[in-house]
């Protein structure tokens, strides 16, 4: 009677310890979930002047990412893409305009929901950062590798092509990127812009307008040195790549610019409409 009271008991202990851990597990899987809601919204606005559903901020696209931790995302032209890890990986998500591959999806189609890339990447160097230019898109990992997909019609997938990737595919690493650790990216227009850990800035893609600040306007598939040489002494600490101009800001709140300057405006030292190589950047006081 006792053995039989014991093990009832011991079965009752174990129900009860099953069920407060699959409610403490559940409850911090909801907040887990709820702190990763994804919003959008689109550019429609109706002829009364008041927005329609689409044109205000909906979590729609959240019901797509269950049990997934969103942690990074970004907007291009007509295009999104979010980030999240999962168990022993990341997980890559696109929807959107789809007609040159930048869903890296490998197809052309254009999805309203989101599509999951085949792109293992492993939760132990995850995605860092990603960047989506009007048609393409940037992958950077924690190790400093680069990843890139869509639109390269000028190179701005920088992996040595001039054709369109409907999927990941690698930045080329060798050249003037061989040992060197990239620790933010951004994605323009046509171009694209890499920050090393040691302050140097890396272009490729369209220069039409001097936008990779090689002292040229020739193209390049492949990452290049920007000339840093109105920078010597300053220690860069972000780029941002715009549709025909590039801009870096220093450790000392300087902004430096190059491309094409009737997009930028203000007083500095100017060498001309299509600067390529690095201006300081002062606004117009009045």
């Amino acid at each position: 009677m006792n053995q039989t009271r014991l093990f009832l008991l011991f079965i009752i202990f174990f129900l009860l310890l099953s069920y407060v851990v699959n409610h403490v597990r559940a409850a911090v899987e909801r907040k887990r979930i709820a702190s990763s809601v994804v919003y959008s919204w689109d550019k429609r606005v109706a002829t009364s002047g008041i927005p329609p559903p689409e044109a205000m901020p909906t979590d729609w696209v959240s019901s797509f990412f269950h049990k997934v931790n969103i942690t990074l995302i970004s907007a291009g032209k007509s295009h999104s893409v979010a980030v999240g890890p999962q168990e022993d990986e990341t997980l890559i998500y696109a929807w959107g305009n789809n007609d040159h591959g930048q869903l890296g999806d490998e197809t052309f189609m254009s999805r309203s929901l989101p599509s999951e890339i085949d792109a293992f990447l492993p939760t132990h160097n995850p995605v860092s950062q990603i960047s989506c230019g009007h048609n393409h898109n940037l992958i950077l990992r924690r190790d400093g590798k680069l990843y890139s997909w869509g639109l390269n019609q000028a190179g701005q997938l920088g992996d040595q092509t001039w054709v369109n990737q409907n999927r990941p595919v690698s930045v080329f690493m060798e050249g003037a990127l061989n040992g060197t650790v990239i620790t933010q990216v951004s994605a323009g227009d046509s171009h694209s812009l890499a920050l090393a850990n040691d302050g140097r800035i890396f272009a490729w893609g369209d220069n039409f307008s001097g936008q990779l600040g090689v002292e040229n306007t020739q193209d390049s598939p492949v990452p290049v040195a920007v000339n840093m040489s109105a920078l010597r002494g300053k220690m860069v600490i972000q780029v941002a790549a715009s549709t025909y101009h590039s801009v870096a800001l220093t450790s000392d709140g300087t902004v430096y610019y190059w491309g094409d300057e009737s997009v930028v405006g203000g007083n500095g030292q100017k060498k001309g409409l299509n600067d390529s190589c690095c201006c300081r950047y002062e606004p117009f006081t009045g």
